[in-house]
């Protein structure tokens, strides 16, 4: 027996078949990860498909064929037959291919609101309605009426006061009576 290392033309993607006849591999190429690899052994002797570094170990009968799965990260596997030291070969697990981009999708246009109606006289009462004929404009009426009794006027002059000192500045107040 010889030792015998084999460069064969490489094989893209998909499966491969590597042939072991003669205590010789041929056949090996490059693959995708994770990609079916048949081993077929035409001798009568039992191989292996042993990658140097332990990603893979495959035991062949003689006459019988196997399948095994290629490493998932690229790369160049050199592998050998555990039992006949002459045999070698390896096989390169190709970098997975990014997936192709997508088509660019136009989205749907958005439908267009309808154009709101000025009010008419016709409209059912519902003259000094915004546009969205819910909330009369200047806000709703919730029938409330505010009043004042000038306790705000205090807090509000109080208030002003106290933004005056943070100023810096210094104001003085005057109280008004009225006699009665």
């Amino acid at each position: 027996m010889t030792a015998s290392s084999m460069s064969v033309p490489t094989v893209t993607m998909g499966q491969i078949t590597i042939t072991i006849t003669d205590f010789a591999y041929s056949g090996t190429g490059t693959v995708s990860p994770g990609s079916q690899i048949t081993v077929t052994n035409t001798d009568t002797e039992v191989h292996t498909v042993t990658a140097d570094n332990g990603a893979f170990d495959v035991t062949i009968p003689g006459g019988e064929t196997v399948t095994f799965a290629a490493p998932a990260d690229a790369g160049t596997y050199s592998f050998f037959c555990k039992f006949h030291a002459n045999m070698k070969g390896s096989l390169t697990v190709a970098a997975a291919a990014a997936p192709a981009p997508a088509a660019p999708t136009t989205p749907a246009p958005a439908p267009t609101p309808a154009a709101a109606q000025p009010a008419t006289g016709d409209s059912g009462g519902m003259e000094g309605m915004d546009q969205m004929g819910a909330v009369p404009r200047g806000g709703a009426d919730t029938g409330t009426v505010q009043t004042t009794d000038g306790s705000s006027d205090a807090l509000l002059l109080g208030g002003g006061l106290v933004l005056a000192a943070l100023a810096g500045g210094t104001y003085a107040v005057r109280r008004r009576t009225t006699s009665q």
